[in-house]
């Protein structure tokens, strides 16, 4: 079976959805019965390269890196390309105006456009909200990653349950030890951490709200940021103090150190098409705090306290329970909550996808 597997995006470095084509594409590879190419951006050879050691053709699609310059050459060539393959795989909402000449895979990750309207302009929202709609309704295959994203796809585009396949992503990519030799000396620091990107409706307001509240009981404890700045920084650096601190974007092993020695871990989102930030801090934490209204509280719900995002209250509690009745779990039992995300299960069920779309069209 020869596959063209679409990982064309705007980014140089790797992000969620690029992490998801190189593994997905990496385990796919090992497949004898399927033989690989892989359309991206010339900007991104820097790390799509590496798949070439898996046996993937790495193809550099001949367009620039703008959206108008991407989008318009997969609308315009597309379909001709896919005279030469016997399945296509869109890896993200990308565009799928016209049928191609053989049957088509797209991967959602989340449909954000019709839940968060803060996240994109209007023009944005609506173009995207045109994609998703057109690529959803042509595309012969939808994978997504968590029943909550596909609940969200079914009701939102009515698109039939049965065209919908669940696949959760895998997080054995991570590194799951770290270096304890960080600059940072842990002895006798407590505090509560967020870690992520800093952006709306990732329930940051709500977690100094919640920790504000409970202050005079936990004064030994300080709230700790990390992550990238994105359109709620300018909000946390208004309640910065010697108490709330924001510690920049740091690097693998003092991340993973800062992961490792919270007293608790919060990320109580307001919507998450998936659960990598629980997933990571899991690895090295057995005291996490998400929500319990989208794809966390599923990806969650067998080891993390689940909460609604939206209460102060229920946080603020939360927090109060994790101190006080701290969670550990034992090598095995944590063992056997992450063998469920695994690329390699992801990767054998989309070529079970496959398969069985080409058997049935």
């Amino acid at each position: 079976m020869k596959v063209l597997f679409i990982g064309l995006s705007n980014n140089d470095k790797v992000r969620g959805v690029e992490q998801y084509c190189i593994n997905i594409v990496k385990f796919l590879a090992k497949n004898q019965d399927l033989q690989i190419d892989l359309l991206c951006g010339q900007w991104q050879r820097n790390y799509y390269d590496q798949l070439a050691a898996a046996n993937v053709n790495i193809l550099c699609a001949p367009c620039g890196r703008s959206k108008l310059k991407r989008h318009f050459f997969l609308i315009k060539s597309v379909k001709q390309l896919s005279n030469s393959y016997d399945l296509v795989h869109y890896c993200n909402t990308l565009p799928v105006f016209r049928k191609n000449a053989v049957p088509t895979v797209i991967t959602i990750h989340d449909i954000a456009e019709y839940k968060i309207r803060q996240k994109y302009t209007l023009i944005q929202r609506l173009y995207r909200k045109l994609v998703t709609k057109l690529s959803s309704s042509i595309a012969d295959k939808i994978i997504t990653v968590s029943n909550f994203s596909k609940d969200e796809i079914v009701n939102a585009l009515h698109i039939a349950p049965d065209k919908i396949k669940v696949i959760y992503n895998g997080i054995n990519h991570l590194p799951f030890q770290f270096n304890y030799n960080t600059k940072v000396d842990f002895n006798n620091k407590k505090y509560i951490l967020y870690f992520g990107v800093l952006e709306q409706t990732k329930g940051i307001p709500e977690l100094i709200k919640a920790y504000e509240q409970i202050a005079d009981q936990i004064i030994d404890y300080n709230l700790i940021f990390i992550g990238k700045k994105g359109n709620e920084f300018e909000f946390l650096q208004q309640h910065l103090s010697d108490k709330i601190n924001y510690l920049g974007f740091l690097d693998y092993d003092d991340l993973y150190a800062h992961l490792h020695y919270a007293s608790c871990m919060v990320f109580a989102s307001k919507y998450e098409g998936f659960g990598f930030p629980i997933l990571e801090a899991f690895i090295f934490n057995d005291n996490i705090i998400t929500s319990n209204t989208n794809s966390l509280g599923e990806i969650g719900k067998d080891f993390a306290i689940c909460i609604n995002p939206e209460s102060v209250d229920e946080l603020s509690d939360a927090i109060l329970q994790t101190i006080k009745f701290p969670k550990s779990f034992k090598t095995e039992e944590k063992a056997v909550i992450l063998n469920k995300y695994r690329w390699e299960n992801a990767a054998y069920l989309t070529y079970q996808s496959y398969r069985e779309l080409i058997k049935n069209l």
